[in-house]
């Protein structure tokens, strides 16, 4: 019957078709991210029937994923990513009687991720000074940081910059493009690649207003990075990129982030931060200033405003209860003209 047939598939045939079910449904970037780690699995699964598959056949797999006579040793983070897309499989083969029980595993143990709350998305000022205090005998650091708070910018939007984009005639930074991961194929297998591409969204192009400050801070830094590499200060390349490797190449965003954390480390700052965090922070101080929620959202280049309005609730609560007060308050004045 049918079913005999179905379970005679290899586990990495329903990988395959899992992962087209999927194409579309999702970002291209984490399609891009599926097919990447669909890879790894691959290797471990290769010529495994889809139902011959035990609990204690994922425990192994987990297990060699982090170690090193197997070639191993991934983050827990990539692990974690590993271990959705086979629990994804799992389902999938379930739901298409591809195997008569769904499988169940607790994986390998893996230290616990850093849990947000709706405070810790943001930084407070005195956390953003003492942040850029032990960032000042690292240029690149202290610049991007400072940008970032300053624009509210995505970490790909600014690794992606040019010094063209910052228009100091009309005093914006023109936001035209961001870093992306994509899925190379090579030998049957994908690999990672880090791209320029469009931004995140359609609303992620957009312009945005940066005081003289910010222009001073890149025309330092790009003075700074120029004469690092020799270079003539005087001399502008506008299509250069803003933040580069040694070689003049794009940055990963992954390696950036991680050496930025362990330099952090290093230098004794303790307090947990990412690059995101400084995202939010710019728009908690935006809205903190009495710009309007609308005027913040297009400054972010969210697709739309109740994106904003989600992730800045503690900042807009108040205001809410203002605008309900003020509500109630114009009710009254209504009131006591009909008495009249």
């Amino acid at each position: 019957m049918i079913k005999s047939q179905q379970s005679q598939m290899l586990f990495t045939d329903v990988l395959e078709e899992m992962l087209e079910t999927k194409k579309g449904g999702v970002a291209e970037a984490t399609y891009d991210n599926y097919l990447y780690i669909s890879s790894h699995i691959k290797k471990g699964f290769h010529d495994i029937l889809i139902d011959e598959i035990k609990p204690k056949d994922l425990e192994v797999f987990y297990q060699s994923l982090k170690r090193a006579d197997t070639g191993g040793l991934f983050s827990d983070y990539t692990v974690r990513g590993i271990r959705k897309i086979v629990n994804l499989t799992l389902r999938y083969a379930y739901v298409n009687q591809y195997i008569k029980e769904p499988i169940y595993t607790r994986g390998i143990k893996l230290k616990p991720g850093y849990r947000k709350t709706k405070d810790s998305r943001f930084l407070s000022l005195d956390d953003v000074a003492s942040l850029l205090e032990v960032l000042q005998d690292h240029p690149k650091y202290y610049t991007l940081v400072r940008l970032l708070v300053s624009t509210g910018l995505r970490i790909g939007e600014a690794l992606a910059l040019e010094y063209a984009d910052f228009d100091r005639g009309n005093g914006v930074l023109h936001v035209t493009k961001s870093l992306k991961k994509g899925a190379v194929k090579e030998n049957c297998n994908y690999a990672r690649e880090t791209i320029i591409s469009d931004p995140k969204t359609v609303s992620g192009a957009r312009d945005i207003p940066i005081p003289e400050e910010v222009f001073n801070l890149i025309e330092n830094w790009r003075c700074h990075s120029r004469l690092g590499r020799r270079g003539s200060c005087k001399r502008r390349e506008s299509k250069t990129l803003v933040f580069q490797t040694k070689k003049g190449a794009v940055h990963s965003y992954h390696t950036f982030m991680y050496n930025f954390t362990q330099y952090l480390k290093r230098h004794g700052y303790q307090k947990h931060v990412t690059f995101h965090m400084l995202r939010h922070t710019y728009g908690s101080l935006q809205l903190e200033k009495g710009v309007s929620l609308a005027v913040v959202s297009r400054l972010l280049g969210h697709k739309n405003i109740d994106i904003t309005a989600n992730v800045y609730i503690t900042i807009t609560k108040p205001l809410l209860t203002e605008a309900s007060d003020s509500c109630i308050a114009i009710l009254k004045d209504i009131d006591a003209s009909i008495k009249l």
